[in-house]
């Protein structure tokens, strides 16, 4: 079954200007396992470092999460996203794809962050499988050379017209010799 936009598990939160998390909506608090009265459910601010959060995504993605959340978002409150894994509360890793945005003051002062993680582990997953699944496609040299001319049999693809050499005995469209299209 397709998923459609509305069915796409988005998980909301929202950060101050140094991009600490100051609340998750329900769904990505419960995904998190995080306590009813966790402080994050609330909306109330906590004086702990931006990158805090971190140590949520899988090890391998921090990086390059901290390079675009840390380096670029949060140095030029410019707007961006990135794709990582997120660990739920049974310490299975998700894929998520995070898109942050700022919200400013009238007079474009940095207020807050609003973000969105979109779950796209079906995805991830299928991506991967395809990749480990599907044979490098050949060159053009070996197409040559696995496709010599004796394979090219009248009607083997379907809604081309087909050429077949004329000129020999059990063929109809006996021309003398010539191509013509058997169509």
């Amino acid at each position: 079954m397709r998923k459609t936009l509305n069915t796409i598990p988005a998980y909301t939160w929202y950060a101050v200007p140094s991009g600490t998390l100051t609340f998750v909506n329900e769904r990505y608090a419960d995904y998190l396992g995080l306590a009813k009265d966790d402080p994050l459910r609330l909306g109330v601010e906590v004086d702990v470092p931006w990158h805090t959060h971190i140590q949520l995504v899988l090890p391998d993605d921090r990086e390059a999460t901290l390079k675009v959340v840390g380096a670029t978002c949060n140095r030029t409150g410019t707007a961006g996203q990135a794709a990582f894994r997120i660990r739920n509360s049974e310490g299975e890793y998700r894929w998520f794809l995070s898109r942050l945005e700022p919200l400013r003051a009238s007079d474009g002062t940095l207020l807050y962050w609003i973000g969105i993680n979109l779950e796209i582990d079906d995805r991830k997953r299928a991506e991967e499988a395809l990749r480990r699944n599907r044979p490098a496609f050949p060159s053009e040299s070996e197409n040559v050379r696995h496709f010599p001319e004796a394979d090219f049999w009248p009607g083997i693809i379907s809604g081309l017209p087909v050429i077949q050499e004329s000129g020999t005995a059990d063929n109809p469209h006996n021309t003398g010799g010539h191509w013509q299209d058997a169509g």
